[in-house]
């Protein structure tokens, strides 16, 4: 391995250099060289020295032997992986070759001017070579900080590549996608474009163009990218997985299914074809299939945490998975991913005053118009601010309305895409948060990898679904009485549960009119709703749901589906068990009030199990829509235990399948009980602990600041 430099002795030489003693700074380097020839630092040094003199033969030969040597140790560290010291080679490098430039522009005017032809065609070669070289490392090393998301430092390098090699379609190509990772989607797109033209017949760039298409909102663009690519390179499984993302995008499931077991067919190794294949199976309700292929995922590629997160994420849906389970999993995924040294404490976290002003942060994927987002919301706008600070984590690019609303009542905001988990550590400490918030758990683009860093002093999960992380490093997990009844003791989860009065805190966003009148009222018959996404459409539930319309044959009902094959299954499987498929209606993806007035088409609507709904069993109460419930096995199916008990409406909650179907049809049955709920409910919501941001935000306050005050009293 090439020494790169002795820090202490090239320190002292190059004070003396900067105070003009070259003759001291020449000594100690050629007592360098005596130890060690290699030293890249000293060849550097006495070539500047060199060149101070005019002395520019010599100053090329020393210039051109220290890049050589930094450029083997930046190579090496790359190889090592030890980027760090890659960085720092590559800048040292940068540094050498200016002056290298500098001395071989010199050397060929003076050779110009005794017209010496072969000898600058000779200086010319070897100074392109090096150009060359450089070009090709910085890309080589760009590349691989992108790759462990250590972006704006591959950007710099990366930018220095397509700098160096104006015509390299490779550098254009990395650089596009170190700017996608960073959310400069525009220089992004960009690039790429510049990387084909370069090269027509690059398929890895029309690739990466379809990737930076997605992120900016265009997947109608990134169809037409990955087609190219796949055009190009027929079997390009990468640009094939990628294309079903884009369909995925459209809302064309069929299209997006087809395209990620083309990929499949022709890479049955490619891990992330597998995984996306299991989130498409997951969204069209196909739960044990999915959970199959994220195992044949993991099989291929075991280190891979967010395809083991999407395991981890799907089971919730799985009627057979109960509690322990689910516990077992996740600390399977905790014993394999979540194994890191505790990042050691900031200077602000040893300040133990338990009644001090706290610092909160919050990670998150989802602040936009989301749930998570539309729940976190009333306590950012009703917290105490002398109290409490706030720090966000954004992990998307995404802006929305409802972002810039969270966004203005937050004290610091931080986007963290395209930035490494250890990198997020260090902002959490300088950010001095005392209490970090996880609102992702497993769901896509979390950042757990943070959390088992242990960045903050006191850690809790929240919102994303009331489960378990898995993670010893998360201390707490926000919940309520009705989701984990205190009976049942901590239940099966590896954070300690703290209750709140109510989990939830309910504001509806928009003010859609409420129906003055039942649905069944002008279409002489009862309309049952389902407006949860389509993969908690459990076979139990369905099955539930065909039994009501089976005891109720002038009943319909409404359900929440993309298009798709998975809408005329669903028809098939009802019409083989005595349902006609004109029973069935389905509604598609539509903006927040298309989708708030479809509840004045419901007269009664169904919580699916085992994973019930939240924020739409409160949607469907704020628009006036009674739901019948069943308290499940796992707080994910206790949801609407928790809302309907705020409302005083535990009559719909049920403790069995059959007391559920009874429910059911005997509400449907009940046109002036329906006409009274459709009047009342959202007047009962507004003045329930649902809708009382105040109480909400002294409640979760208490609740973290008690988090503290017990991290005080157990440290010394």
């Amino acid at each position: 391995m090439t020494v790169l430099v002795d820090t202490d002795a090239i320190a002292r030489a190059t004070g003396h250099y900067d105070r003009g003693e070259l003759e001291q700074a020449e000594a100690l380097c050629f007592r360098l060289l005596s130890h060690s020839p290699a030293q890249a630092g000293a060849l550097c040094l006495l070539g500047l020295i060199a060149v101070r003199r005019a002395d520019d033969g010599m100053a090329l030969q020393l210039l051109a032997a220290s890049t050589a040597s930094f450029q083997d140790s930046c190579e090496d560290s790359i190889r090592r992986g030890d980027l760090d010291a890659a960085c720092a080679a590559w800048a040292a490098l940068l540094t050498a070759k200016s002056a290298l430039n500098a001395t071989c522009g010199r050397l060929t005017a003076a050779l110009k001017a005794r017209r010496q032809a072969e000898e600058i065609r000779a200086l010319f070669e070897r100074w392109s070579e090096l150009n060359r070289a450089v070009a090709g490392l910085s890309d080589w090393l760009g590349s691989a900080l992108n790759e462990i998301d250590r972006v704006d430092d591959a950007i710099q390098v990366l930018e220095q590549a397509a700098a160096l090699e104006p015509e390299s379609p490779q550098a254009r190509n990395n650089l596009g996608i170190a700017y996608r990772k960073r959310g400069r989607f525009a220089e992004a797109i960009a690039s790429c474009q510049e990387a084909i033209r370069l090269r027509p017949d690059f398929f890895q760039a029309h690739n990466t163009l379809g990737l930076a298409y997605v992120a900016a909102g265009r997947p109608e663009l990134a169809v037409e990218a990955y087609r190219r690519a796949i055009e190009l390179r027929p079997r390009y499984a990468r640009a094939q997985n990628n294309l079903a993302l884009a369909f995925q995008e459209l809302g064309e499931l069929d299209r997006a299914l087809e395209a990620c077991r083309a990929a499949i067919a022709n890479d049955p190794r490619l891990a992330e074809a597998h995984s996306n294949l299991g989130n498409l199976l997951r969204e069209t309700g196909a739960t044990s299939e999915a959970i199959a292929a994220y195992q044949a995922a993991l099989a291929l590629n075991p280190g891979r945490s967010d395809v083991h997160s999407n395991l981890l994420y799907a089971l919730h849906f799985d009627a057979d998975c109960d509690g322990p389970s689910l516990l077992r999993e996740h600390q399977a995924w905790a014993e394999r991913h979540g194994r890191f040294p505790f990042a050691a404490p900031s200077r602000h976290g040893m300040d133990l005053d338990p009644g001090r002003p706290l610092r909160v942060g919050f990670i998150s994927g989802d602040l936009r118009e989301h749930p998570v987002g539309r729940f976190l919301l009333p306590w950012l706008i009703h917290r105490d601010a002398a109290a409490f600070q706030t720090f966000a984590y954004a992990t998307s690019h995404s802006v929305d309305d409802t972002t810039q609303a969270i966004r203005s009542h937050t004290d610091g905001w931080r986007v963290i895409a395209g930035v490494s988990d250890q990198q997020v550590v260090e902002m959490v400490r300088q950010d001095g948060v005392d209490i970090l918030i996880d609102l992702g758990m497993h769901t896509r683009g979390n950042r757990l990898g943070v959390f088992a860093r242990k960045p903050a002093p006191v850690q809790v999960s929240y919102l994303a679904y009331c489960s378990t992380t898995g993670l010893q490093a998360i201390d707490y997990r926000l919940t309520d009485a009705c989701l984990d009844p205190p009976a049942l003791g901590n239940g099966p989860y590896v954070e300690e549960s703290v209750r709140l009065a109510s989990y939830w805190c309910y504001w509806p966003f928009c003010e859609v009119p409420v129906a003055t009148t039942v649905p069944m009222a002008t279409a002489s018959r009862v309309t049952f709703g389902c407006l949860n996404q389509f993969p908690k459409l459990s076979p139990p539930f369905l099955d539930m749901c065909r039994r009501m319309l089976n005891a109720l044959p002038d009943a319909r009902l409404l359900l929440h589906a993309l298009e798709g094959g998975h809408r005329r299954e669903l028809e098939a499987r009802m019409a083989a068990r005595g349902v006609s498929p004109d029973r069935l209606a389905f509604v598609g993806r539509c903006a927040r009030e298309g989708y708030m007035a479809w509840y004045n088409q419901i007269d009664v609507a169904l919580d699916p199990f085992p994973y019930g709904g939240g924020t739409t069993t409160c949607d469907a109460l704020w628009m006036g829509v009674p739901v019948v419930t069943l308290a499940g096995r796992t707080a994910v199916g206790r949801g609407g235990v928790s809302i309907l008990s705020q409302l005083g409406l535990e009559s719909l909650v049920a403790a069995d399948p059959a007391r559920y179907l009874e429910i059911a049809t005997d509400l449907a049955g009940d046109a002036p009980r329906l006409h009274d709920l459709r009047r009342q409910l959202r007047a009962r919501m507004k003045t329930s602990r649902l809708s009382d941001g105040v109480a909400f935000a002294r409640d979760l306050e208490a609740a973290l600041r008690g988090m503290w005050r017990r991290h005080c009293a157990a440290r010394p």
